[in-house]
């Protein structure tokens, strides 16, 4: 395969990862909102979405085209010594890419969380919902599971992301 089809991919790649990471992220904050507006009884909130995807769309689009072709392009070279040819092959890359990008954005936000912790001038606390989720920088019980859910999200936007990279870079012929 030439590098410009595994180009034209992967940034077909970033926009399909965004546009999921997006649009798993926007239900995924819905949803929470329902259940915390049914369980405490409150007025339901219209969500600020627009000023989300304004962030996303700015910051969002060159950074997963950065991390695309860090971290897609070499798995990529990698999988073309045997041809992978089959969406269930694309899926399973594209997930491990954003597996990968998950976990390396939750070991930085952990670093920083020690470097807050280990300061004895320092300090930083933060609630969700009502439950604290960060003490003295680092994630309590209830914050891990945000960051894991995270961790998943990035995951299935991954998976979308090498799906499109598969339908894009490959030729009609190719797919089959």
């Amino acid at each position: 395969m030439t590098t410009k089809r595994m180009l034209l991919g992967l940034t077909a790649a970033a926009a399909a990862g965004l546009a999921a990471l997006i649009g798993i992220t926007f239900a995924s904050n819905l949803l929470q909102l329902a259940v915390a507006t049914l369980v405490s009884n409150e007025e339901w909130r219209t969500p600020p979405v627009f000023q989300g995807v304004l962030l996303y769309a700015v910051f969002g689009f060159p950074l997963s085209l950065i991390f695309s072709m860090a971290i897609g392009l070499p798995v990529w070279k990698r999988a073309e010594s045997r041809p992978l040819r089959s969406s269930r092959d694309a899926i399973a890359l594209g997930a491990n890419v954003g597996a990968t990008i998950g976990l390396l954005l939750l070991t930085f936000s952990l670093v920083m969380g020690l470097r807050t912790y280990f300061d004895d001038n320092s300090s930083y606390n933060s609630w969700s919902w009502g439950y604290q989720v960060t003490k003295d920088g680092l994630p309590t019980l209830f914050g891990w599971l945000f960051k894991l859910l995270n961790v998943l999200y990035f995951t299935l936007a991954g998976a979308a992301g090498g799906l499109a990279a598969r339908w894009t870079a490959l030729p009609k012929v190719e797919r089959q």
